[in-house]
């Protein structure tokens, strides 16, 4: 089994040109969440119900559903645009 880590999205950020601090990531395991906090991910979303003692004191939120997803999502579409 694959963990993410930081690297995959620092290589995004570099091969992409993508902005880590203006991108939401929306992920179902505590390794997806450490990997954006790590890698400086502005808003990382935990699609899960659980809790999960190795996040405790990290800047998340917990989703039950992808709509809980959207008001994250303020101003993508200009960012998207402007790129």
């Amino acid at each position: 089994m694959r963990k993410l880590g930081p690297g995959m999205l620092l290589r995004a950020k570099r091969e992409l040109g993508l902005s880590l601090e203006d991108s939401v990531l929306v992920g179902d395991k505590p390794g997806d969440i450490l990997a954006g906090v790590v890698a400086g991910v502005r808003t990382n979303s935990l699609f899960s119900a659980d809790i999960f003692t190795e996040l405790a004191g990290l800047d998340f939120q917990s989703v039950r559903t992808i709509t809980d997803v959207i008001p994250c999502l303020d101003g993508a579409d200009s960012a998207l645009t402007i790129r």
